[in-house]
C-alpha cells in the first residue's frame, strides 16, 4: 500500500506542495492545523463532501474521525475517499489525493495521529490511514502564450 513516504520519495516536490496545502506541518503544540474536504460515498451510492482535518505521522497520511458521525461511517462501509485542499495562493495552486481509508490497527500509531490531530484530545475518535492511489497537483503559471495550467501527477502513469 503506497504510503505518504511513497509518494515523497518518488515525487518530492509534489510531497512538499501538498503538504503545504493540506497544513501537514505542525504547530506550536505539536498539532497539526490543516484543511481538507473529504469526499466520500453514502450508503445510497451518492457522493458526500465534508472538511476534515488530514495527519501526517511517521510517513503514513492519516484521518481522525469523530466516532458516530456520517464521515466515519462513509469510512468504515467504502474507505473510497478524495481529499481536496483549498487553492493555494499565489497560483491557484491546488492538490487531491485519491485512495482508500483502513482502520488504523497500530494502537501506538493510532496514539500519535490522536496528538497531532487538531480535534479535542478528549473526544471519541477513531483513526484512519489513506493507501494513497493517486496525488495531483495543479498550479496555473504564465508562458509566453499566457497563463497555462501545470500539472504533476503520482504516479506518472496515471
Amino acid at each position: 500500500m503506497p504510503s505518504w513516504s511513497t509518494v515523497a520519495a518518488q515525487a518530492p516536490d509534489l510531497a512538499v506542495t501538498g503538504s503545504r496545502l493540506l497544513g501537514l506541518s505542525g504547530l506550536e503544540d505539536g498539532r497539526q492545523g490543516g484543511l481538507a474536504y473529504l469526499a466520500t460515498l453514502t450508503a445510497w451510492g451518492a457522493p458526500r463532501l465534508q472538511p476534515i482535518s488530514p495527519c501526517l505521522v511517521d510517513g503514513h497520511l492519516c484521518l481522525a474521525v469523530i466516532a458516530g458521525t456520517p464521515k466515519r461511517k462513509d469510512l468504515s462501509r467504502d474507505g473510497r475517499l478524495a481529499l481536496h485542499a483549498p487553492l493555494g495562493a499565489p497560483n491557484d495552486e491546488e492538490f487531491v489525493v485519491v485512495g482508500r481509508a483502513f482502520r488504523i490497527p497500530d494502537q501506538a500509531l493510532a496514539e500519535r495521529v490522536r496528538r497531532a490531530s487538531p480535534l479535542r484530545p478528549d473526544a471519541e475518535l477513531e483513526f484512519f490511514e489513506v493507501d494513497i492511489e493517486q496525488c495531483l497537483g495543479a498550479e496555473w503559471i504564465e508562458t509566453d502564450a499566457g497563463p497555462r495550467p501545470r500539472y504533476c501527477r503520482w504516479p506518472d502513469a496515471v
